[in-house]
């Protein structure tokens, strides 16, 4: 299955929830804290996650935009470049990808304060054309979704988004303070993504 470079894929509230409380495992994540907080305050909890890549172009095809990459470890990755990033022409067998990939997710529980939403912004910035394809893309997603279930002893809540839709996760150990949250609270995630790519020539051997 190809992956879409330099792009994002957009996640449902109910998952970037489990993520940022610590619902549930997720490979990569560098740390997560608890946000400081008042005696009277609902619980919050901040993950972050920075991921690095480096890879060397095996083959390309100009047509359908369609790149493989190689690891150091021989891996491979194929992916298709979106077409709003210019210069893939610049690009060649052997060049050299890195990629630096930034994600924290910022959760809060709040009193309840209008409906369940979800906004999207998104920012990206591109090398002129005529050089090699250099990009930073910058996406934050604000997803607030209601308490409308919860089993203390179980450690179990149930989401309601804003298109309606419920899931039931469990709420992991890490997250103190749970009989703090009640039914009718809102769960508030923001979730900030930052991809940064950048294509090198391969450095020339010398005899």
């Amino acid at each position: 299955m190809q992956k879409t470079m330099f792009g994002f894929h957009a996640r449902a509230a109910a998952v970037a929830a489990c993520i940022a409380l610590g619902l549930a495992a997720a490979p990569g994540i560098a740390r997560a804290q608890q946000q400081q907080q008042s005696p009277d305050s609902k619980p919050g909890i901040v993950v972050v996650q920075t991921r690095t890549l480096t890879a060397t172009v095996d083959a390309i095809d100009y047509k359908t935009r369609v790149v493989t990459l190689v690891q150091k470890d021989g891996s491979s990755l194929t992916f298709k470049v979106a077409d709003r990033f210019p210069n893939l022409d610049k690009v060649q067998k052997g060049d050299i990808v890195k990629a630096t990939y930034y994600e924290s997710a910022a959760i809060v529980v709040r009193k309840p304060d209008g409906q369940p939403t979800t906004e999207t912004t998104e920012a990206v910035q591109v090398a002129q054309r005529g050089h090699k394809p250099e990009s930073t893309v910058v996406r934050a997603v604000t997803s607030v979704a209601t308490v409308t279930a919860i089993d203390y002893k179980k450690r179990m809540v149930t989401l309601q988004r804003s298109d309606g839709t419920s899931s039931t996760i469990h709420v992991g150990p890490e997250v103190k303070r749970l009989n703090d949250v009640k039914k009718g609270d809102q769960v508030v995630v923001e979730v900030t993504e930052a991809l940064a790519v950048s294509v090198q020539k391969a450095a020339t051997k010398t005899n």
